[in-house]
């Protein structure tokens, strides 16, 4: 006798349940998502010193690398796991996958300078231009649909 799990015809392991869902790549690149937005929104009303000091903390954006670092990965392995039904689609999740790639070493560098302050160089209109970006992406992320495996 082997120490296999059995399983009933029609039923999963919590592995086939995690594959299924994009090895829960929609939660991690919505998190972020959100959690970007909040950011951003916060440098337009209590402004970016403020933001830098108490909120973009250090231990908040090296938090805030995991699943951004997570969904970058993810983003470019699960590409033909999407389900893609236009090519317009297909160019949304590229952009996607290529600001996720882009965004990581930005918030990795708190691991090695141990501050944010990187932040403070970028201008105010930077995250009031980003702010329509980020919540298309954030619907766009929600309506991800996975092929079956």
């Amino acid at each position: 006798m082997t120490n296999a799990v059995l399983t009933a015809p029609g039923s999963s392991t919590w592995f086939d349940d995690v594959k299924r869902n994009g090895y829960y790549f929609k939660p991690a690149i919505i998190a972020t998502l959100i959690t970007g937005l909040y950011l951003h929104l916060s440098v337009l009303f209590p402004g970016h010193r403020l933001v830098v000091d108490y909120i973009a903390t250090p231990q908040l954006d090296m938090l805030l690398a995991i699943p951004m670092t997570y969904g970058a990965v993810m983003s470019w392995i699960l590409w033909r796991r999407v389900i893609h039904p236009t090519g317009w689609h297909r160019f949304v999740y590229g952009v996607l996958a290529v600001y996720f790639t882009i965004s990581v070493p930005f918030h990795v560098r708190t691991y090695l300078v141990g501050n944010t302050e990187v932040f403070l160089r970028f201008p105010v209109w930077y995250s009031a231009m980003l702010l329509p970006y980020l919540a298309g992406l954030l619907v766009f992320s929600w309506r991800l649909q996975f092929k079956p495996r």
